[in-house]
């Protein structure tokens, strides 16, 4: 590959998507489609974020530790919010099974970030909203080139 980066920070992940490449002995390996590198990134020479069209993201010492599925919210008549969803939050084995099965089916991303030294994915796919909760030892993301500028550059 002829780019890559070790920091979240450089990219932005909304509208991403990730499918399973393979996950063995706590190594994550996902494909990225349409992941954007943000302008001030040192692997990024143009005056624009710039969007790759497939990048490849190794994920070593992945340990999730929760999955929570989103509830649907309403309104009452009043205008006050209300849900008759359950709250469920999946821990250990149970939300990295889930994980991997939504990885496998095409996972569209709306937010990649840290919150209190504890990493999160906020996104959508067979479970049609969720939040996963990690932490890991290292991320590597690789690309071999851009594909145009950011969508919102344009």
């Amino acid at each position: 590959m002829k780019y890559y980066s070790t920091d979240i920070n450089d990219f932005l992940f909304h509208d991403a998507h990730f499918n399973l490449i393979s996950w063995e002995d706590g190594r994550l390996v996902i494909s990225a489609k349409n992941l954007n590198v943000r302008k001030s990134a040192a692997p990024n020479n143009d005056d624009a974020d710039m969007e790759i069209s497939e990048a490849i993201i190794t994920i070593d010492g992945m340990n999730v530790k929760e999955l929570e599925p989103h509830r649907a919210w309403m309104q009452d008549d009043k205008g006050e919010p209300y849900t008759n969803d359950p709250f469920i939050v999946y821990t250990s084995n149970t939300a990295r099974e889930l994980f991997e099965k939504e990885l496998k089916n095409n996972v569209w991303i709306y937010a990649f970030g840290a919150y209190d030294e504890i990493y999160y994915i906020d996104a959508g796919g067979i479970i049609p909203f969720f939040a996963v909760r990690f932490d890991f030892s290292s991320i590597r993301i690789e690309w071999d080139s851009y594909c145009n500028k950011a969508w919102y550059e344009t």
